[in-house]
């Protein structure tokens, strides 16, 4: 008996629809095939020590965020350390493969996701929280989200001045990434104020530690008498 045929439909977000022959889901692009067929490994993958994987599985996990948009990435990557980031990298220019970095996923626009490889940054180590309270400062690494940051500056009473609504669970990195503020963002702006050094890999996985001249926020003299907690720069 042959293998009845199935349809195949993606739509402007990537999203995936199965149906038979004559099934239609406007507006969208009907393929015939099967699904292994359109999701079939890479060719060439990268060689890392954390997790790289193409399965139908592990790229729907990661194909929404907590926006409405829907959008299947070609792979999910989680790389453990800087040297695996970097390797990454490479592979992506070598083979014109888009990246999109994740932390937690929360921003509503959309950023968090996408059609390339999809980089959970999440395991990334160092995964660092050094709080200096003499100097009001924080070292933190990128998958460090802001509640576990505030959690251990209000030990010194301190804190990190924008709060996004998702916060709870929103990393650092990612926070950065999109100048995150929230509703304190009136008087003490978006978080991009209060960041005084970055370590990047960027191109050809080569690290950069771009740094603010005059530095960061800090203490604010004004809101500090008025208000019991002071403010944190990272």
């Amino acid at each position: 008996m042959a293998e009845p045929t199935v349809y195949l439909y993606v739509d402007q977000f990537g999203a995936l629809y199965l149906g038979h022959a004559g099934k239609a889901f406007p507006p969208a692009i009907a393929c015939q095939g099967t699904v292994a067929t359109y999701v079939s490994a890479m060719t060439e993958t990268p060689d890392l020590q954390g997790i790289f994987r193409t399965d139908i599985r592990a790229r729907a996990a990661y194909s929404e965020g907590a926006g409405i948009y829907r959008i299947l990435p070609s792979a999910v990557a989680r790389p453990t350390d800087q040297e695996d980031l970097a390797a990454l990298i490479r592979w992506a220019e070598a083979t014109g493969t888009g990246l999109i970095p994740r932390g937690a996923g929360s921003g509503i626009p959309g950023g968090s996701i996408g059609p390339g490889v999809l980089v959970d940054l999440r395991d990334y180590v160092p995964s660092r929280l050094e709080i200096d309270p003499e100097q009001r400062t924080a070292v933190t690494g990128a998958g460090v989200s802001l509640r576990e940051l505030n959690t251990a500056a209000a030990r010194h009473g301190l804190r990190l001045p924008p709060d996004p609504s998702s916060g709870t669970w929103a990393t650092l990195g990612g926070m950065v990434a999109t100048n995150a503020s929230g509703a304190r963002s009136v008087r003490y702006g978006s978080v991009r104020r209060w960041v005084t050094h970055l370590e990047l890999v960027g191109k050809e996985g080569r690290v950069m530690r771009p740094t603010r001249r005059l530095g960061g926020r800090r203490l604010v003299g004004s809101a500090a008498r008025r208000h019991p907690a002071r403010e944190l720069g990272s």
